[in-house]
């Protein structure tokens, strides 16, 4: 017997999964990074930590997650066409 298609399947659990992960990272060092620029905001500064932590968050949150959820967003649309769960306008829109 063969294996039914599970590539959509696969494809929405991952790409939530990964989206979720990377906002949790993304938080994590936002939080990091605001706890130390708390207690020393000049010497943080001075010193490139706060570049250091401000570059990984912003390229995390605006590239690399937008895309994820653009993925998350098309396999959900794939889902919805071929289950017919929801109206196909609804579906071709996401």
């Amino acid at each position: 017997m063969s294996q039914p298609n599970r590539g959509p399947k696969d494809c929405f659990l991952g790409s939530g999964l990964v989206y979720l992960a990377m906002i949790l990272v993304c938080a994590a060092i936002a939080r990091a990074l605001l706890l130390v620029l708390e207690t020393e905001p000049e010497r943080v500064i001075q010193s490139g930590a706060y570049a250091i932590g401000r570059a990984p968050t912003y390229e995390i949150f605006h590239i690399y997650a937008i895309r994820i959820a653009a993925v998350f967003m098309t396999s959900v649309s794939t889902a919805m066409l071929r289950a017919q769960i929801g109206p196909r306008v609804l579906a071709f829109l996401g």
